[in-house]
């Protein structure tokens, strides 16, 4: 079962039918994986590790668009604001997809809710 890194996420990803750019995957998995390398001291990624890197990578990916269904029911997807008596919403501030500023904002968010896995391998330095 010795898997590498990139095919770990691969497989990941289709279980869960998610999709990801391969140039963003490859950002995203550098980035988790040189912060990983820099917490614990090592120099190489732990194969221990490997599947937590996938699961990482996998919160930021997009759920795959089912192409069998040409048109998804989302009663909210033309409004733009909301307005009820006094109560105004402005809805149109969301976005399907993760660019620039999101992205290292989800990344840093998944390295501190990990880093307990994380050092479980650390090395002590001397």
């Amino acid at each position: 079962m010795a898997k590498t890194l990139k095919q770990t996420i691969d497989q990941r990803l289709a279980v869960y039918k998610l999709k990801m750019e391969p140039a963003l995957k490859d950002y995203v998995t550098d980035e988790i994986v040189q912060h990983i390398l820099n917490l614990t001291n090592h120099s190489k990624l732990p194969k221990e590790l490997y599947y937590l890197v996938a699961k990482m990578v996998c919160e930021t990916a997009e759920p795959a668009v089912d192409e069998s269904h040409e048109e998804t029911v989302n009663p909210l997807a033309g409004v733009k604001s909301l307005k009820v008596g006094d109560i105004t919403v402005d809805l149109s501030g969301s976005s399907s997809t993760a660019k620039g500023k999101d992205v290292d904002e989800a990344i840093q968010s998944l390295l501190q809710d990990y880093n307990r896995q994380i050092l479980s391998v650390r090395k002590l330095r001397w």
